[in-house]
């Protein structure tokens, strides 16, 4: 029964490719062709699919230990998710102390502070801070403490 699994994968596959011979100029270049009059390296970026956090993803988010919120949240904000930022800035004050800084969360840390959105990078930096279980006091200029120190290195 496994050979037959195998025997007919096979064939359509070789079907799918000797039809995609046929229809195109008997090339595979030829078969390309059609799709890549869609896309061009030379083209402003298009996005797979839509930036948006779902309505799933909202309600599951919720279910979620404070870890996975903020590692979902902050790969959201690094891909420029509408109302990632603002998932994180009503969820963060509730992390301090019960996230940490693990691998997975580090290595989107330093993706986010390297990211050429200033608002990924404050996303980033107040995540940051949570799992460090410091708080984020901001002075009359409205930068936070935290960051100031980083800029100064004081």
């Amino acid at each position: 029964m496994r050979a037959t699994a195998w025997y007919t994968t096979t064939l359509a596959a070789a079907a799918f490719v000797l039809g995609t011979l046929a229809v195109g100029s008997g090339t595979p270049r030829g078969a390309w062709e059609p799709l890549a009059r869609f896309v061009h390296l030379q083209d402003a970026p298009k996005p797979a699919s839509a930036n948006v956090l779902s309505e799933h993803e909202l309600a599951v988010l919720s279910t979620m230990p404070p870890q996975g919120q903020a590692e979902l949240l902050l790969e959201r904000a690094i891909n420029h998710y509408a109302g990632a930022n603002d998932q994180i800035a009503a969820r963060v004050n509730s992390w301090r102390g019960r996230i940490t800084l693990n691998d997975r969360l580090n290595n989107l840390f330093v993706t986010a502070i390297n990211s050429d959105d200033l608002t990924v990078r404050a996303a980033g930096i107040e995540i940051d801070v949570a799992a460090r279980n410091r708080i984020s006091d901001t002075t009359i200029s409205g930068i936070p403490i935290v960051w100031q120190r980083r800029l100064t290195g004081c």
